[in-house]
């Protein structure tokens, strides 16, 4: 059978190790693409820059033993970005720069970058980097009942200036002559002189979408100045505010094309508009839209909870489709108190449980036909069953989808191997000796010579008792979606 020798080796883990795992998985990624990888047009992190972190961050919380410069060296050179390309492969540039005993090199090999920049992928970059400097202004990786180390707190700091640089990188050169972010190929030759090149690609709605939903977040951390009065930055909140409404007003006069969206844009654009309503305070005005996008999302349904690809068709959707559909009819009744909503989740739930593939903990179509899963399905799936969890109320279905959420993210997971990481987080069946563990050391960033980080996909042969992992094929959108929600899993129950 799959999996039997590893299941067989250690207990599935509770909702407790999960969430611990989902936190390190998060940060490993964005982490190791954010500032060691060099996978992209490099940001404009000068000296004067990092002192003015330093210097923020000596002044409001460490004491006179951290209060040097020299305390917040870290042990890997940092190479910040501006703008993330679309795939790589693993490998380091300098597999000895990664040994070293001075400072580590962890660059990837350029040679393999394909250099689109696209704006789906920044603005999943930049919510990520949001959400990571939230947790470290306050918590610490190993422990979160225990404050940051001065280089977490430091690392948070960068995570935060990273996303504002990159979000006013994106506003200056990801959109075309209408204003509209566009995908464009990096044809730069000179790090000082950055030119783009328009992709021949159709406007993409999800990206204007994204894109408002990551200037809003910006705006909503830097205009926190109880919960972090570090970050407060009342100037670039207003800019980034500006930004987001810009492209919110285009959205609300341009509302027909989003019920044309296919079905898995759909149930990827409905949370966006909630979660940006609540940033920007729009909720009064958001909620017309979110009601007709989530009926919209419930017409598709085919039958018994099966959706179709699109508004006229009738090709059913892909399962990761419908476990992304869940989360946005969730957030469409917590926004809206329409029961209706989560009713038609709880069916399409019901259509995905039929799915349900008790001998390796996996959602399939068929238990002797192949299948594959992206990261991007693994995120969807995980995405599904925690929303359902947060309005469930029944004792006994919380405890089976708590059962089917950690029998699942350790299979897709921790089982599979989809992402790249060090035993002493994927084999910890109890993850209470975390606090053991130092997360910036070099062995929970780099495992088999490759960086922890999602790789793309695998692919399950049932006949042949087989899996195949794709461990050196990387696609930022595809790890960064994954490393946000699992993020969201550890973070909302917290």
């Amino acid at each position: 059978m799959i999996f039997q020798s590893v299941l067989g080796g250690f207990d599935t883990p509770t909702m407790e190790s999960i969430e611990k795992q989902s936190l390190l998985y998060s940060f490993t990624n964005v982490f190791s693409l954010a500032l060691l990888s060099d996978m992209g047009i490099s940001a404009n992190f000068s000296q004067e820059i990092y002192d003015k972190l330093h210097k923020l961050l000596t002044t409001e919380t460490l004491d006179s033993e951290d209060a040097n410069h020299h305390s917040l060296e870290l042990d890997y050179n940092l190479f910040p970005l501006r703008a993330v390309y679309s795939r790589s492969n693993l490998d380091f540039a300098d597999i000895l720069g990664t040994r070293n005993e001075g400072k580590k090199d962890l660059r990837w090999n350029k040679e393999h970058f394909k250099k689109n920049v696209s704006p789906l992928t920044q603005a999943l970059l930049i919510n990520t980097e949001i959400q990571l400097s939230k947790y470290l202004y306050h918590h610490s990786l190993s422990d979160a009942t225990n404050p940051p180390s001065s280089h977490e707190k430091f690392i948070g700091m960068l995570f935060l200036h990273g996303a504002m640089e990159q979000g006013e990188f994106c506003h200056q050169y990801l959109r075309n002559g209408h204003g509209l972010f566009v995908e464009k190929k990096d044809k730069s030759k000179y790090q000082d002189h950055i030119l783009l090149k328009v992709k021949d690609h159709p406007i993409r709605w999800l990206d204007q979408i994204y894109m408002m939903h990551a200037y809003a977040g910006l705006y909503e951390l830097l205009n926190n100045h109880e919960h972090y009065p570090n970050y407060h930055d009342p100037e670039q909140a207003a800019n980034f505010k500006e930004l987001a409404s810009q492209i919110l007003h285009v959205l609300l006069h341009q509302q027909d094309v989003l019920y044309e969206l296919k079905t898995k844009d759909l149930t990827l654009a409905i949370p966006l508009l909630v979660e940006t309503a609540n940033h920007l305070q729009q909720q009064e005005e958001l909620e017309p839209m979110v009601t007709k996008l989530c009926a919209e999302l419930c017409a598709r349904e085919v039958i018994s909870g099966k959706l179709s690809r699109d508004r006229q068709g009738i090709k059913i959707s892909s399962l990761s489709t419908h476990g992304r559909s869940i989360t946005a009819l969730i957030e469409g009744y917590k926004f809206t108190q329409y029961d209706f909503f989560h009713g038609e989740a709880k069916k399409i739930y019901h259509y995905l449980n039929s799915r349900w593939n008790g001998e390796i903990n996996l959602f399939g179509h068929s238990k002797r036909k192949k299948f594959k899963y992206s990261a991007i399905d693994i995120a969807s799936m995980i995405n599904g069953l925690h929303s359902l969890l947060s309005v469930e109320d029944q004792p006994s279905n919380i405890a089976l989808l708590q059962k089917q959420l950690c029998s699942f993210f350790h299979s897709s997971i921790n089982i599979s191997g989809i992402q790249v990481s060090s035993p002493l987080v994927s084999e910890l069946s109890n993850m209470r000796s975390i606090g053991n563990l130092d997360p910036l050391s070099l062995d929970l960033l780099v495992y088999e010579d490759n960086s922890c980080v999602f790789s793309r996909e695998f692919k399950i042969y049932p006949k042949k008792d087989k899996v195949y992992l794709q461990r050196n094929s990387f696609e930022p959108q595809q790890a960064l979606y994954a490393a946000l929600t699992l993020y969201n899993l550890y973070s909302k129950n917290h």
